[in-house]
């Protein structure tokens, strides 16, 4: 795969395009956080009524907004718990994944959005988790919480860079999704999101028109590995990933 190319400039069709993608998003948000607290009755939590709302919101945000997304190695996902660790270049690359790549995934998300009930109380609903960036007892906590979920059968996707890259180069990979793989023994599986910052770029508010292309690379085991060496997984993760979007 090539790297993303130069973003190029926004006509006012696309513009326009983009606009209404981000309506969208906000409105149709809405709408998904209001019914998946009555889904609750269709199986609790995190359920495929739930699912289906999810995938609905974000696919059609992508939609509206001319972004195709293609899937390669879905076969690699696991029937039961692993940890997906995604580059993160984008504003679209949760969309993305919950668009139709890996719906059922939960993800780790900002605590402020806490303070925004009509999305806070749908993610509640829909098993996300939110933490408190720079405070080590909310990141235990949250970590804590994903492990739990990952001991029931869950996928649980994590940016290991913390934040979205705004320029096109790979920050500094955290540790905490191989702690956690390793505290849970579930693989982690190397995802590589394609073309992400031409298609959204970190630092525009509108997207622009374009394919993505989210690839699962082969699970990478956590089976026996030493709770010390949590960062020899993450070079060999982080390492696999780059080689891909650079190749």
């Amino acid at each position: 795969m090539q790297p993303d190319a130069s973003i190029p400039a926004h006509t006012l069709s696309s513009r326009l395009r983009g606009s209404a993608a981000v309506v969208f998003l906000v409105l149709g948000g809405l709408i998904a956080s209001a019914l998946v607290v009555p889904l609750l009755l269709f199986g609790g939590r995190r359920n495929r009524a739930q699912h289906l709302v999810e995938r609905l919101w974000a696919s059609g945000t992508l939609a509206v907004a001319g972004i195709r997304v293609e899937v390669l190695g879905r076969h690699n996902l696991p029937a039961n718990g692993c940890v997906i660790a995604a580059n993160h270049r984008s504003n679209a690359d949760i969309l993305a994944i919950m668009g139709g790549a890996a719906t059922p995934a939960r993800f780790l998300a900002k605590s402020e959005l806490k303070w925004v009930f009509f999305i806070s109380i749908g993610m509640w609903a829909t098993r996300h988790i939110f933490v408190k960036r720079g405070r080590s007892k909310s990141g235990g906590r949250a970590l804590e919480a994903a492990a739990n979920e990952l001991r029931k059968g869950a996928w649980v996707l994590l940016f290991p860079e913390g934040t979205r890259s705004t320029s096109g180069e790979s920050l500094p990979w955290k540790t905490g999704a191989f702690r956690l793989a390793i505290d849970a023994q579930v693989p982690i599986v190397p995802t590589v999101i394609h073309n992400a910052r031409s298609a959204w770029p970190a630092q525009s508010i509108l997207p622009r028109s374009g394919t993505m292309i989210v690839e699962f690379l082969e699970p990478v085991s956590s089976e026996g590995v030493s709770a010390k060496n949590y960062g020899q997984l993450r070079n060999q993760v982080r390492d696999l990933v780059i080689s891909s979007l650079e190749g």
